[in-house]
């Protein structure tokens, strides 16, 4: 385990020890005592849902490119690089044995690009919800002290700045200023092949270009996708006994989403929770049950990662993907 994992680890179990501190152990115990386990059945399936509904995403993406691997594979490489990437660092760790355990059988190129396209409307999809959330916060919770003008726009600008950049970015004149710009750099000695990969991807990535219709599909799954975790939480907290207005989750979730992809933590383990217990007291949510609702809504993710696991443990070639990706990180 590097440096970087144990720090990440110590703050989670420093900022999960302040929250443990805070909440009354004896309320959380009749809470779960209490609690509607059926409810949390039903969370557990949306979030089992939400983690088949990504790969079948991204093989529309592959399939673009031609790229034509079976739905279970890409089932079956998403929920382990998903799982290993809990060990790895975020985002990028689960990429890299994506991109690795695919590109065996397919261009690395177009693999890797594929990703990036979907990393990047991932972020669009997501800015959109907290536009979205937002708006409503401001317009049923506008009592609330908390200042989230600042927050909106700057949701709203960078999401205008996301799809108006990716649009540009697939452009015949963008694309000619590309290879102008990356053509001078060539020869040069020590960067040339480097430079020569990345105009590659770059051609790659253009391609989406020509089937506009497949990456119009992927976007409109990727903000229905974003639905799915924000009703998980909705409904671990309907499992605690507290009704809220499912549109103050809309408002709430896409925020902790962003704050947990910070790589200061475990998996998110005490930013999660903690961001629970503010926006939820906000709303006179006890602070016990905050904490038990984020805490718990975060377990089920957890759970419905453990058959990555499984796959992981009966196929090697994902023991191979993870070191190759864990050497690459370090």
């Amino acid at each position: 385990m590097n440096r970087k994992r144990i720090i990440r680890l110590i703050v989670s179990f420093f900022l999960i020890s302040i929250l443990l501190y805070w909440i009354d152990l004896d309320q959380t115990i009749k809470l779960l005592e209490s609690t509607n386990f059926l409810m949390i059945g039903l969370a557990l399936i949306i979030a089992t849902i939400d983690r088949v509904f990504m790969p079948v995403k991204w093989n529309i993406l592959l399939r673009a490119k031609k790229i034509n691997i079976p739905w279970s594979e890409a089932i079956t490489v998403y929920y382990t690089s998903s799982f290993l990437g809990l060990f790895l660092p975020p985002t990028i760790g689960s990429d890299l044995i994506r991109a690795y355990s695919v590109s065996k059988k397919h261009d690395r190129i177009d693999i890797i690009t594929s990703i990036v396209v979907e990393r990047v409307f991932g972020a669009i999809a997501l800015l959109f919800f907290g536009i979205m959330g937002g708006l409503i916060f401001l317009r049923m919770f506008s009592t609330v002290g908390f200042a989230i003008e600042p927050i909106l726009w700057i949701t709203i600008s960078l999401s205008i700045l996301g799809i108006g950049g990716f649009i540009l970015s697939l452009t015949d004149t963008f694309g000619r200023f590309v290879s102008l710009f990356l053509g001078k750099y060539h020869n040069m000695i020590y960067l040339g092949r480097l430079i020569q990969k990345l105009e590659k991807m770059y051609q790659s990535y253009r391609s989406y270009s020509t089937t506009k219709g497949a990456v119009v599909f992927f976007f409109l799954l990727s903000l229905l996708e974003n639905i799915l975790p924000i009703v998980r939480p909705y409904i671990v907290a309907l499992a605690f006994g507290v009704s809220l207005p499912i549109e103050y989750f809309f408002a709430m979730v896409p925020l902790v989403l962003i704050m947990i992809r910070l790589p200061i933590s475990f998996d998110g383990f005490g930013i999660h929770e903690g961001a629970f217990v503010y926006f939820l007291s906000l709303v006179g949510v006890s602070e016990t049950t905050a904490f038990s609702i984020g805490l718990m809504s975060h377990i089920i993710f957890l759970i419905a990662l453990l058959p990555g696991g499984l796959f992981y443990a009966v196929n090697p070639n994902f023991k191979e993907a993870r070191l190759s990706t864990a050497n690459k990180s370090s």
